[in-house]
């Protein structure tokens, strides 16, 4: 009997991780969601408990390391292999950039960059299991950013370092698990197309696509053949 396919999503009780966790528990997903605080996370896996899987709410504070660890050792006791694990957790902290501070650097930094890397350590055995299933998909790591691409926005520059770190370190992941049956892929909010919000006049919130698309892409590459090369899975999102 096919093992359920299941799935970690940072940031998963609110926003686009949330509807990302109702996109895939809709298809037969069981998932570990977090939180910075338990409530929102316990609220959230109540309602994604309606599409009938299992849900895991976790709390975690990603300035802690211990606490992300605690959230991959969460995942793997309760499911064993992990198909996808999806970081929609991120900070975005504007300030000009000849006086941004480096303590704030350090904060978006740990957020945005070290937290994923430590989850994504701790996690590879559980990614290798899944990808190591011959009748599967592989397993997959999508980091999802709300503004990756150029823009006319300002004083990002110390949030988009930070993001390009991450976009870095998935394409190492890539080429250096494919044989593994893992691949990972950074999905800008930017990239996906909605055809309701191609008309005259609404530029700005085309930018801002609906969290139903972003869940959508997420799922699409969910599907993706274990052979397909990563850069093909990304462009066939956008």
């Amino acid at each position: 009997m096919p093992r359920t396919p299941t799935a970690l999503i940072t940031a998963g009780s609110s926003g686009v991780g949330l509807a990302i966790a109702h996109r895939l528990a809709a298809s037969g997903f069981d998932m570990t969601i977090s939180a910075r605080n338990l409530f929102p996370a316990s609220r959230a896996a109540e309602s994604l408990r309606m599409h009938g899987g299992v849900v895991q709410p976790v709390a975690v504070d990603e300035l802690r390391e211990e606490d992300v660890r605690e959230l991959a050792a969460a995942h793997v006791d309760c499911f064993g292999a992990l198909d996808t694990l999806v970081l929609a957790s991120e900070l975005s902290w504007p300030g000009p950039l000849d006086t941004y501070s480096s303590r704030r650097w350090d904060v978006m930094h740990k957020v945005n960059v070290l937290a994923p890397l430590i989850l994504i350590q701790q996690l590879l055995p559980a990614l290798r299991r899944a990808g190591a299933e011959p009748a599967g998909h592989g397993a997959l790591i999508v980091a999802v950013s709300s503004s990756s691409q150029p823009s006319s926005d300002v004083h990002l520059a110390s949030y988009r370092a930070t993001k390009a770190a991450l976009a870095s370190l998935c394409e190492s992941i890539s080429n250096d698990e494919l044989s593994n049956g893992i691949k990972a892929v950074t999905l800008s909010r930017q990239t996906i197309h909605s055809p309701t919000r191609r008309r005259a006049g609404e530029a700005a919130a085309a930018r801002l696509r609906r969290r139903e698309d972003v869940a959508a892409a997420v799922y699409a590459l969910c599907t993706e053949s274990r052979v397909t090369r990563l850069p093909d899975a990304a462009a066939s999102t956008a």
